[in-house]
């Protein structure tokens, strides 16, 4: 019995953890750099303006321009979490896009990406593996 009462503690603990870090990846995101090989790299690109949006709905968005240059990419999709793993699926794409957009994996109609998150308030690192390493994409918060 002892057993049964800790298994369900801790399932009641996890279900309360991967609540909070829906609740807290909620909103606006920028990319603001990267981390590989033991170093945090800032954006390479700074006319590069790249945003995620996480509704509570579960809808999200993600959106990308460069300054000074014509044309954009938008998709928007679901998103949820299974423990610290967010799930996305592409659900729409902006027939406005930049003929370019298409050649970009995540602007792939019914693309379902998996990866692992940490979130810290305002930071979320989205964990990628590159070249057999890990390359954590680095998002900051906006507009809170």
């Amino acid at each position: 019995m002892k057993f049964i009462v800790l298994l369900f503690s801790a399932l009641l603990v996890g279900t309360g953890a991967q609540a909070d870090l829906a609740n807290d990846l909620q909103g606006n995101w920028r990319y603001d750099g990267f981390f590989y090989q033991g170093h945090r790299y800032p954006n390479p690109n700074p006319d590069l303006k790249l945003t995620f949006t996480f509704n509570a709905d579960n809808t999200a968005r993600l959106y990308w321009k460069r300054d000074n240059e014509n044309g954009f990419c938008e998709r928007k999709g679901t998103w949820s979490l299974q423990g610290d793993v967010l799930i996305q699926t592409t659900t729409w794409l902006n027939p406005a896009n930049d003929s370019s957009c298409g050649q970009d994996s995540d602007m792939q109609m019914g693309r379902m990406t998996q990866n692992q998150v940490t979130l810290t308030k305002d930071q979320l690192s989205l964990h990628m593996d590159l070249n057999g390493q890990e390359f954590l994409y680095i998002l900051i918060r906006i507009g809170q």
